[in-house]
């Protein structure tokens, strides 16, 4: 199994990684030189505490915009300026080195217009805390779906400062729709800051966590209305319970990182078509509310979290909220990469979406199994674990070879015949 790794941490160790930060890290003095940072990407600038004598330890927007000493990059998108330059890029978080800056957009994707997406939203947050007598200000880029006129879906951990793990406050979260690119301003590009944050309540922000928590979704209220039009729609979600089986031909968009490699950034909007695989593959025990999917084409990468998983059609429905992905070869953003979704279709997703702060919970366990002799007239027999919730179970046995469906139902048995000769059962 490919080796999995947490965010702020170095690849290789066994942990899940999500895609959500790209930190960047100037000093503030480089700033004042003409240094400045990507006004896309996520970054940490450092400064001197006695030079920002009015600012405390959290800086909302307004008391940034306003300041005389606001780097013009990060004010790009919090203050309406364009044209900022480039910066290092921190790919793993801010307590590690700088890297260089990477281009924004899915690895191995497509570039599209917004109006072939007009859901897809970009997340702006912006927040200060001080690290050894040092105000330090972060702006974290992620994705998002537009869900009405007055709300924006997207992954909780985008609303928790990485240093402090505590919650940023919603007058230091923007969100910005209608735009296929993030570098121009477009006539169509609405920006508006947020009102509200709610994160779902069981949601837990841990970091560090080797296996991803589950119910990572946020959903923010917007201070002003949308203006729904061709570059900016609201997005369906899938139904209630719904269950799209292995191998769902999905997609997926977003501005987040083309590669982990030195690349020049773009700021384009990139869509990438991918396969549904096993829940279990990415959401271990708590795999009724992940979706999971990959193709050998391409991955998500850091900057992409929040964004949506979609389901094509003459009208698309939002599946899943991007969420991890997986290290290959102790390399994150690698074509063939599984990444992990929050699946909205879950009731304890999908109620709380829709304005529940007590959702049901889904069950927790695993175990599954399939004992018996593979051999035609004998039978085999699905074991499904140990689950909470106590939940009832369908059996679905399928030829892993080809995809088809041998049996479906509440029975446990499959009966072998001299048909079955030569499947893969799963």
């Amino acid at each position: 199994m490919d080796a999995i790794a947490a965010a702020g941490n170095r690849p290789g160790s066994r942990r899940q990684l999500q895609t959500g930060r790209r930190q960047r890290a100037v000093t503030f003095t480089s700033l004042l030189a003409g240094v400045l940072l990507a006004s896309f990407a996520a970054c940490v600038c450092t400064v001197d505490a006695q030079k920002l004598p009015r600012i405390g330890t959290r800086l909302s927007t307004a008391q940034f915009c306003a300041g005389p000493l606001r780097p013009a990059a990060l004010a790009k998108r919090f203050c309406h300026i364009r044209g900022a330059a480039k910066a290092p890029l921190d790919r793993a978080g801010a307590r590690q080195s700088a890297q260089p800056s990477a281009r924004a957009a899915i690895v191995g994707g497509h570039q599209i217009p917004i109006t072939t997406a007009p859901w897809q939203a970009e997340i702006f947050v912006f927040t200060a805390v001080k690290i050894n007598g040092k105000l330090t200000l972060y702006e974290i880029e992620c994705g998002g779906s537009v869900l009405s006129d007055s709300e924006v879906l997207t992954a909780a951990h985008c609303v928790f400062n990485p240093e402090t793990r505590s919650r940023i406050p919603a007058d230091q979260i923007v969100a910005v729709t209608g735009t296929s690119d993030l570098a121009v301003q477009e006539t169509e590009e609405q920006e508006v800051a947020a009102q509200s944050v709610r994160v779902h309540p069981y949601f837990s922000y841990d970091p560090e966590a080797v296996h991803p928590p589950p119910d990572d979704v946020a959903v923010l209220g917007l201070k002003e209305s949308l203006t729904l039009n061709a570059s900016t729609q609201a997005i369906a979600l899938a139904d209630p319970g719904s269950l799209l089986p292995e191998g769902t031909a999905v997609g997926l968009t977003g501005f987040g990182l083309q590669s982990d490699s030195p690349e020049v950034q773009t700021g384009a909007l990139y869509a990438l078509s991918t396969t549904l695989t096993s829940s279990a593959s990415c959401g271990y025990e708590a795999d009724a509310l992940f979706l999971c999917a990959s193709t050998p084409s391409g991955t998500v990468c850091f900057g992409d979290s929040g964004s949506g998983l979609t389901v094509p059609g003459s009208t698309a429905t939002l599946a899943g909220v991007v969420d991890t992905l997986r290290l290959v070869e102790g390399e994150p953003c690698r074509p063939g990469a599984g990444n992990g979704f929050v699946n909205v279709a879950a009731p304890e997703v999908q109620d709380f979406i829709d304005g529940s702060e007590s959702p049901p919970r889904a069950p927790r366990g695993g175990g599954a199994a399939i004992g018996g002799v593979p051999t035609a007239g004998q039978v085999l027999t699905c074991e499904p674990g140990a689950w909470s919730e106590n939940p009832s179970y369908t059996y679905l046995f399928i030829d892993s070879a080809t995809g088809d469906v041998l049996q479906e139902g509440n029975t446990a048995t499959l009966t072998l015949t001299n048909a079955d000769v030569g499947d893969t059962v799963t």
